[in-house]
């Protein structure tokens, strides 16, 4: 078993908020992967840890995934942005979440989209 429960990226977005509520309400150990760090960021202390990830960073996900044994991935994108963009987000970042929590060993991935 790892460190952390649970690692949720989207964690600040509307339905991320929710999701990291009922884990930590849950009594899970929630780990907060955020590209924004200071907006939205639910209440740190107890069993919830902010980290800096961005999908699109390979490297940020891996380390934001380490010594997890879940992960959920809720972050949506509605308006493109520079480099922030759809396939991006929605897909190659999706693709890079799901690659760092195979690559961890991680067992449960619940994508939602």
């Amino acid at each position: 078993m790892g460190d952390v429960g649970v690692t949720v990226f989207g964690g600040t977005g509307f339905l991320g908020r929710g999701i990291v509520a009922r884990l930590a309400a849950a009594g899970t150990r929630v780990r907060v992967a955020v590209r924004h760090t200071t907006e939205g960021i639910p209440p740190q202390g107890g069993d919830i840890e902010v980290v800096y990830a961005d999908v699109r960073d390979g490297g940020t996900v891996a380390q934001a995934v380490r010594d997890s044994d879940a992960v959920v991935n809720a972050v949506g994108l509605y308006v493109e942005r520079g480099e922030a963009t759809f396939q991006a987000v929605h897909i190659d970042g999706a693709q890079e979440v799901a690659r760092a929590a195979r690559e961890a060993g991680i067992g449960c991935l619940v994508h939602i989209s």
